[in-house]
């Protein structure tokens, strides 16, 4: 799974509040829902990121 902030800008690993990159591929994986929700609540400390959500394979 992974998490889109805004619209093509995906949360990722390394410097920023929070991280942030425009390529897909380099957006940080997540192994469940929970790393992901916990994650994203994490990055709204920073901004509220109204429009994010969490995507990927949930089975």
């Amino acid at each position: 799974m992974k998490i889109q902030l805004e619209d093509g800008v995906w949360l990722t690993d390394g410097q920023g509040d929070p991280p942030r990159t425009l390529v897909e591929d380099n957006a940080k994986d997540f192994l469940t829902m929970e790393e992901a929700a916990v994650a994203l609540e994490k990055a709204r400390e920073f901004r509220p990121f109204l429009d994010a959500e969490i995507v990927g394979s949930f089975f």
